[in-house]
């Protein structure tokens, strides 16, 4: 049950404007009598002249709703507005006690919540709101509902919502209880009585099967309405289940472990029988239908037993009354036990922040929380507010003429039910995500399987139900359902994402490759550099002071040297520098094989006779295969390497005082051999085929790791150096990317 309302207004023109859920039962048959609900309407409305309350439902535009049907109810919207006499005078009383104008609207529990939720207009809002209690955490969150004015100093029974103090009324609590008839009212009131022993779902089911009666069942409505919900959260608490629980991924609904799916799993395989080949028998039935439908065939006898609110015994007995009178005496043939696992939820008041005084909205809500006509109790509702929930009243007047003690076990049962009742948690995912449309129709699926006992089918519907509604209430789950659902979309988008940060990582190394690249080659040029200058002029003063050379001699070995230094070394080095700036810039160049390997050795003679100030004679190089390839990535680069390592060749000659020294180059398997005299000891080979991220500072052989590191960074390669016992000579042999003069293509 819910109940809201709203106010704005001030002085004697203030107005409150409450939206209530019916709280007055009505008897089906009897609203069906009035064939004409207009004439009933504008009775209606004459009598509330000059009283300081109007009902919205009876003024248009929502009067044209009081014609058409009520599902939930089972009757025309009008019997029911019409029926809530006692609730319009109470209303009519604190308006004239506190001088304001009222406004109520009845709303049902289909359309409550989206009449809340929808409207974000404050004209369009009540100001005090009955609520179902899964609902105040979410119009917390939403800003939606306020604190007591003075909730430090009185705050009554209002209660914290989330970070929101005394914020919510407990109003009316609802606990459901096994309603059966103990006789048929077909049978006599002396006949045999019907025991339902509620003590586990199994003794249920047996206590049904154990009656001689054929046609008795007990009936689990499975219309699609809230009950869908709270009717199976009792079945799976009653297994040791936890409905919902709270871990490290956030909160989740449990409805496939052993506990959860233990009595729903025991019902789908015993609510059926065939005690007699060919005679199957129902004990426990589910009804596609709302529980208004059920109860309808419940009085009339067609079920031996229902699940029920606590306020249906109201409805049971005023059916019962009208049919039997005199003759017969209700505590005789009606009874009730609490089900195994029940649960308490109910209704509360919340103000909502659309009051200019919200202090006599809270006076309102206080009010009807009172239950000032006693309308909640007789009616079976529970207010929360009331002494032992009001149960004596409900009862009163059915034991009227009653002489036993059924009436007091009734009470005690109601008392039992709510003692033993497990309220839901304050979450505000609850009514958006496990109240809503897609949940309850998943839970739906489940309770249609249970009822053809197909247990496999069943389990699924439930394994559906519980993704259905933790993909709503948990970030895991509904990022794993977004990409179950979403997978090719997102395969694509994943797909050139990695594409791109290949792309980019690949350009990256690329860059720092040719970043790294290019300070080597700078290095060897300043390492070039080192090996002569200095040292020639520092050998050329020695050798003319030793000598006494002549100032003539002087200056003309010292233009010797720069003559030197502008015809061949440093044309050869710009021409050397400027095309590998070039080939990292984009620009290949376009040299043979044997341009390359000449070019190098031209470099190493003239940085020799740069250093040692004398010509290199008596080598003879020789280029065999070359001018058949071309080497067109990086070639220069390719004359650097080529260059240190003849260089060295040449210095190993001279020192060794090698006569008639041949040094060749070749194309051997695709790989650039060098042949040349002399060998390479260990720990020059190591500083050629360490890693060059293993480079450490050394005092020699500056040219080996010069080498190792323009082959790596340039073409992902290392030097081989080995000893060919054919040609007594040093083997060093790299693998470039070269191509047969005639090939198309880099």
């Amino acid at each position: 049950m819910m109940l809201s309302t709203a106010c704005f207004g001030q002085a004697s023109n203030q107005t409150l404007t409450i939206w209530v859920i019916p709280s007055e039962q009505f008897s089906p048959a009897e609203s069906l009598r009035g064939k004409d609900i207009r004439p009933k309407i504008e009775e209606f409305n004459r009598r509330l002249e000059g009283t300081r309350v109007r009902v919205l439902n009876t003024e248009e535009p929502l009067a044209q709703k009081l014609t058409s049907w009520n599902p939930e109810f089972s009757v025309p919207n009008g019997s029911i507005v019409l029926g809530q006499q006692r609730t319009v005078e109470a209303l009519q009383s604190f308006a004239r006690d506190h001088k304001v104008n009222i406004q109520v609207r009845f709303v049902t529990w289909d359309e409550a919540f989206d009449l809340l939720n929808s409207s974000r207009n404050p004209d369009h809002l009540p100001d005090v709101a009955q609520i179902g209690s899964t609902w105040a955490a979410y119009f917390a969150r939403q800003h939606l509902i306020q604190p007591h004015p003075d909730w430090q100093n009185h705050r009554g029974h209002w209660r914290d919502v989330g970070s929101t103090p005394a914020s919510a009324l407990p109003y009316t609590s609802d606990v459901r209880l096994l309603f059966y008839w103990k006789r048929l009212p077909t049978e006599a009131p002396d006949a045999p009585e019907f025991h339902l022993n509620a003590s586990s779902w199994e003794s249920i089911v047996n206590s049904i099967r154990a009656s001689p009666s054929a046609g008795d069942t007990l009936v689990l409505p499975t219309g699609r309405t809230l009950n869908l919900l709270h009717d199976y959260i009792l079945l799976s608490r009653a297994g040791g289940g936890e409905f919902l629980t709270r871990g490290w991924l956030g909160p989740r609904v449990d409805l496939t472990s052993h506990k959860a799916s233990f009595v729903p799993e025991f019902l789908a395989r015993n609510a059926r029988a065939e005690p007699i080949p060919g005679e199957p028998r129902r004990f426990v039935t589910f009804p596609e239908s709302g529980h208004e439908e059920v109860v309808q065939f419940f009085v009339n006898g067609g079920y031996r037993a229902t699940l029920e609110p606590a306020n249906f015994v109201d409805r049971w007995h005023r059916d019962f009354v009208e049919r039997w009178p005199h003759e017969r005496h209700f505590w005789d043939y009606a009874s009730a036990v609490v089900p195994p696992v029940t649960f308490k939820g109910g209704s509360e008041l919340v103000v909502l922040k659309t009051p200019r005084d919200p202090t006599l909205a809270f006076a309102l809500a206080d009010f009807l929380a009172s239950d000032p006509t006693n309308v909640l109790a007789q009616a079976g509702f529970l207010p929360a507010q009331i002494p032992g929930y009001g149960i004596d009243a409900l009862v009163q007047p059915m034991s009227k003429f009653e002489t036993t003690q059924e009436p007091q076990e009734f009470v005690k049962e109601v008392q039992k039910a709510m003692d033993q009742g497990q309220k839901y948690p304050d979450e505000d995912f609850w009514p958006v995500a496990i109240e809503s449309k897609e949940a309850l129709e998943s839970l739906q699926r489940v309770w249609r399987r249970m009822g053809e006992g197909d247990v496999p089918a069943m389990r699924s519907a439930a394994k559906d139900a519980e993704w259905t509604i933790n993909t709503r209430i948990n970030w895991f789950y509904a990022t794993v359902d977004r990409l179950a659902r979403d997978w090719q979309i997102i395969t694509c988008v994943f797909l050139v994402a990695v594409f791109v940060a290949a792309y980019l990582y690949i350009k990256r190394m690329r860059a720092d490759r040719r970043l790294i690249l290019l300070l080597q080659l700078d290095r060897a040029h300043r390492h070039d550099a080192g090996k002569f200058l200095g040292d020639n002029l520092t050998r050329l003063s020695a050798r003319a002071k030793d000598e006494t050379w002549p100032v003539a001699q002087v200056v003309r070995a010292v233009s010797e040297i720069g003559e030197h230094f502008t015809k061949k070394l440093v044309p050869h080095i710009s021409d050397v520098a400027s095309h590998q700036l070039h080939e990292l810039q984009g620009k290949p160049s376009q040299v043979s094989l044997a341009d390359v390997i000449l070019k190098a050795f031209d470099g190493a003679c003239f940085v020799f006779e740069a250093r040692e100030m004398a010509a290199v004679k008596d080598i003879n190089f020789m280029v065999g295969n070359l001018p058949e390839y071309r080497l067109n990535k990086f070639p220069f680069a390719a004359v650097v390497v080529f260059e240190e390592w003849l260089f060295n060749c040449v210095k190993d000659v001279y020192a060794y005082r090698r006569p008639n020294a041949i040094i060749s180059a070749e194309v051997e398997n695709r790989n650039i051999c060098v042949y040349s005299p002399g060998r390479l000891d260990e720990d020059q080979l190591a500083i050629l085929l360490a890693k060059p991220a293993a480079e450490k500072a050394v005092n020699s052989h500056q040219g080996l790791p010069l080498i190792r590191n323009i082959l790596h960074y340039a073409y992902g390669i290392k030097a081989q150096v080995n000893w060919d016992d054919e040609k007594q000579a040093t083997r060093f042999s790299v693998r470039l990317p070269i191509k047969k003069m005639g090939d198309q293509g880099k």
